[in-house]
């Protein structure tokens, strides 16, 4: 190790020079880079159960389905149902959507001798008070209808919304559809505190939303209290600067190896960098230490450059190889997403 850390410093210039040419290409790589996290990408892969999850859905239905719960004064009203059709119609016209179950729309089934009749609930409430009185007596007494689209109630109403089938859906991008389709709802008067969306896909939306701003948050703030605690322990400035050189340096670098593995960043891939510099901070620290500590017994500088990097530098070497044997193991992970991060790590 001795001879490695002499070797480097002898050709410091070539060094400085490579690390410069690789960092620049890193940067261009990074510039390929786009934010997504499908669920086929992060969990399944080629799963063939998955594969024959996604044969049924195009067979029945989608599972993605996002339920617009309103709260309202009576659920029979002319208007309140009017109100529930232009919902509807607003959001049958968006593209990720696929099909809106209307409490509009439902039909209520009448038997007669011989004869099947179904009427829907917003044309008996359309009809007027008699067609309302109907309708309400139809659904809130009947156990399959009552307390499913219309609330037990009649208070509260639900659309439920199926997203087109999407196996590669961004879900990063899932946020911002149910943002569309909470400002259809809104759009079709219904006030702001009173429309309520939930079900799997608002819940992820609400994660993904949730995780993003947290490490958007979380990277900058490891960085400066990093930073502040290696001030802290040597009181000087160079180490702060050396030690945040080499922190930003691996990071850059091993973003950009995960950019070439695959250009698409995923949410768990984004909490590499926080994980990079601990990681480095950590090795310089303990070398930025030992230098300082040979210097201030007396060492000339290059000479206490060698002996840190030879002793001190061998450790942490092999600390990295255990860390590294560790981060490898998750390789072993039958899901995607942890396979890519033992790789990357």
């Amino acid at each position: 190790m001795r001879r490695y850390v002499a070797l480097v410093v002898r050709h410091r210039v070539a060094v400085l020079v490579a690390l410069a040419v690789i960092s620049v290409l890193s940067l261009l790589v990074l510039q390929r880079a786009v934010i997504a996290s499908s669920a086929r990408k992060l969990f399944f892969g080629d799963s063939p159960a998955y594969a024959a999850y996604l044969e049924r859905t195009r067979v029945f239905a989608s599972d993605e389905v996002v339920l617009v719960g309103v709260e309202v004064e009576d659920a029979f009203d002319a208007a309140t149902m009017e109100k529930v059709e232009a919902a509807t119609q607003a959001i049958e016209a968006l593209e990720e959507v696929n099909h809106v179950e209307s409490p509009g729309r439902l039909g209520l089934v009448k038997g007669r001798p011989g004869v099947l009749e179904v009427d829907e609930v917003g044309e008996l409430v359309a009809q007027g008070p008699e067609g309302a009185a109907e309708a309400r007596r139809r659904v809130l007494d009947d156990p399959l209808y009552r307390g499913m689209l219309i609330g037990r109630d009649g208070r509260a109403v639900v659309l439920l919304v199926e997203l087109v089938a999407d196996p590669d859906r961004k879900a990063e991008t899932v946020p911002a559809t149910i943002e569309t389709i909470r400002q259809a709802a809104l759009g079709a008067g219904f006030a702001p505190e009173r429309v309520h969306l939930f079900g799997r896909v608002a819940s992820l939306a609400a994660c993904v939303d949730l995780a993003t701003r947290t490490l958007m948050t979380l990277t900058p703030v490891v960085v400066a209290v990093l930073l502040a605690v290696v001030f802290l322990l040597f009181r000087r400035l160079w180490p702060v600067a050396v030690t945040g050189a080499v922190a930003a340096l691996a990071t850059l670098w091993t973003m950009a190896f995960a950019i070439l593995l695959d250009r698409e960043v995923n949410i768990m891939l984004s909490m590499v960098p926080a994980v990079i510099m601990v990681i480095a901070f950590s090795d310089v620290v303990h070398l930025c230490s030992a230098y300082l500590t040979l210097v201030t017994d007396g060492r000339p500088k290059k000479e206490a450059i060698l002996e840190a990097g030879g002793e001190v530098g061998l450790a942490c070497f092999l600390t990295s190889v255990t860390t590294f044997f560790g981060f490898a193991a998750m390789v072993f992970v039958p899901t995607p997403v942890f396979r890519q991060l033992g790789l990357v790590l």
